[in-house]
């Protein structure tokens, strides 16, 4: 009865070797793997390729004829008390049941994938609207009950235009030639026209995540539009308590301005964020692309930072220029000679004037607000 099964795949140099090389790569495989519970004890290793039993069961030694890789690997085997036997492969069903269950299964039909693919679609297509905050048929329910988008959406389905409108209905007759219905909605453009009622619905979702205020008109744009929606966009930002709590404090100094690098990833800033409920954020800005890196980190030791940037570099490359702070993290001797040993300059900000490290000092404040207002949101 088997109690273990352990397996892995080949690297790239292992699918080169001989066949039996590879089996001879699974015993040692299995020999490590389970070193806890075999080594001082006598055990017996089953085999399905006898030319195996020659070299690692033979009591004369090594054959000399062996490749180096297997002499090493009989070497290996010295250290333990075992038995090898030869199993014939009809009858060595506990090691192979896995691969002959995989081999012996077809695949699906294409038309079958599609179909799962389609149906896990349509669920998550479902469960979406299901959650969404205003619905067509809400804004089409609201629409019909509003004096004024009611009057309006009678206007556009009857391209009816009288001279005397009142107030907030000439506020769209202006815009006639681009109004249309879907569904009892009124559409400006691709912009579904929202009532009244379901304005403060929209705005909430809008300021979801706590955007400023032309984030906030850009997602706007692209989906839904009232007369003065611009107004009441600046309006809620403005009183929002979470967005004034974290808002910046004016800059006292004047930015230094660094020259624009010549390619992607020649010059990076790199400062630390936190630390937020015991989590530090090593921050790491690209001058070029603008783009951010934030690792979070429980320790912000300079071996700690070290560890994340040689992550970064083996997937980015090796930047010409690292500029930070004066954190103990960076001022080490072990992190100059980092700089050093790779042909990296480091450029340190003065003291007391964190501006000059202006790329990751402003991502950091805008990664610290972020924060707040989730937090305060709760």
């Amino acid at each position: 009865k088997a109690v273990y099964h352990a397996s892995r795949s080949l690297s790239a140099t292992e699918k080169n070797y001989g066949q039996i090389e590879k089996e001879g790569l699974a015993l040692i495989y299995a020999v490590r793997k389970f070193h806890r519970y075999i080594y001082g004890r006598h055990f017996t290793l089953l085999t399905d390729h006898k030319p195996l039993l020659a070299i690692f069961g033979s009591k004369k030694g090594v054959p000399t004829y062996s490749a180096n890789r297997l002499q090493r690997w009989r070497l290996t085997l010295c250290a333990y008390d075992f038995d090898i036997e030869y199993r014939s492969t009809t009858s060595f069903g506990q090691a192979d049941a896995l691969s002959r269950l995989i081999s012996a299964q077809s695949p699906p039909e294409e038309d079958v994938i599609i179909a799962t693919i389609a149906r896990d679609v349509n669920a998550i297509f479902r469960d979406n609207v299901n959650r969404l905050p205003v619905t067509a048929e809400d804004v089409a329910r609201a629409t019909a009950e509003d004096d004024c988008l009611r009057q309006v959406l009678d206007h556009v389905v009857h391209n009816n235009w009288p001279k005397k409108l009142s107030p907030t209905v000439a506020n769209y007759a202006h815009l006639r030639n681009d109004l249309s219905t879907q569904q009892g909605c009124l559409l400006f453009g691709s912009r579904i026209i929202i009532p009244l009622a379901l304005q403060p619905t929209v705005m909430k979702t809008l300021h979801e995540g706590h955007p400023g205020i032309n984030r906030m008109k850009a997602l706007a744009r692209n989906h839904v539009f009232w007369t003065k929606i611009n107004d009441d966009l600046e309006k809620l930002v403005r009183t929002c308590a979470a967005c004034q709590e974290t808002a910046k404090s004016p800059v006292k100094n004047t930015l230094c301005s660094w020259s624009r690098p010549d390619a992607p990833w020649s010059r990076i800033h790199i400062d630390f964020a936190g630390p937020i409920e015991g989590i530090s954020y090593l921050v790491v800005v690209d001058a070029f692309s603008k783009w951010p890196e934030i690792i979070p980190m429980t320790s912000t030791t300079s071996t700690a930072t070290l560890r994340e940037l040689r992550r970064l570099f083996a997937q980015f490359g090796l930047p010409q220029t690292i500029v930070s702070d004066n954190g103990t993290q960076f001022t080490s001797a072990e992190f100059q000679d980092f700089c050093r040993i790779n042909g990296i300059k480091h450029v340190r900000s003065p003291p007391f004037h964190p501006q000059s490290n202006g790329q990751a000092e402003r991502f950091v404040d805008t990664f610290k607000r972020s924060i707040g207002k989730i937090r305060s949101k709760g």
